[in-house]
């Protein structure tokens, strides 16, 4: 999993992670805005997006992701909280439908505190006998005192055709050096079906670095 600022934890939630793995790719964002409604349309490269979970009595040989599309509605009802819809469609290298994601999410902050959250539902492999719907969800607290910032994330992942639930309490203390520079230090319990990690990571951003 690539390093991210704006995470500010070392791991992804168990969505990403089991969903489209990153999604690190070459791709095209366009954002619009309208008072408080907004809007983002993107077309990206798929090439190392995931594809969920298989059970093994129904393995299929699978072609690898070609592109994908996909775009966000969000609305800002008041300052400080942002709530979202949002999908994404997945075409194989024989151009055929392989993949679909949506979901919902939610952002609110208030001072030195904010939280987000994120609901997702994955249908994978479409018309083969190793079609799934996946689904999982996340929340995450986040409180920031001068440059140090502690972070929890609970999360959860329920595929379909295999028997495990995973479920993860992530949490996370971070140290900013300067802008676009951090360290951090995060604890990962396995509740169910992972196991317990510790890990350290520096984070940088070249662009944002003085």
């Amino acid at each position: 999993m690539y390093a991210s600022l704006d995470r500010r934890l070392v791991s992804a939630p168990l969505i990403v992670e089991n969903t489209h793995e990153g999604w690190n790719d070459l791709g095209a964002n366009i954002t619009l805005a309208w008072g408080r409604f907004g809007a983002d349309v993107f077309a990206i490269n798929g090439s190392n997006c995931g594809r969920g979970q298989v059970s093994p009595d129904k393995f299929i040989a699978r072609l690898d992701i070609r592109r994908a599309l996909g775009s966000r509605l969000h609305v800002a009802p008041r300052d400080g909280l942002e709530l979202g819809v949002s999908s994404a469609y997945f075409r194989d290298e024989a151009d055929d439908l392989a993949m679909i994601m949506w979901g919902g999410d939610l952002q609110a902050s208030a001072g030195r505190f904010s939280a987000k959250g994120e609901y997702l539902v994955q249908r994978t492999d479409r018309g083969t006998a190793a079609e799934a719907d996946n689904r999982g969800w996340y929340l995450q607290g986040l409180a920031e005192f001068g440059r140090v910032f502690g972070v929890a994330r609970y999360g959860v992942w329920d595929p379909e055709l295999t028997p495990e639930r995973p479920e993860r309490l992530s949490l996370g203390l971070g140290y900013v050096v300067r802008p676009g520079l951090e360290f951090r230090v995060e604890h990962d319990l396995g509740l169910t079906d992972l196991d317990d990690v510790t890990s350290l990571q520096m984070v940088m951003d070249f662009g944002g670095v003085h």
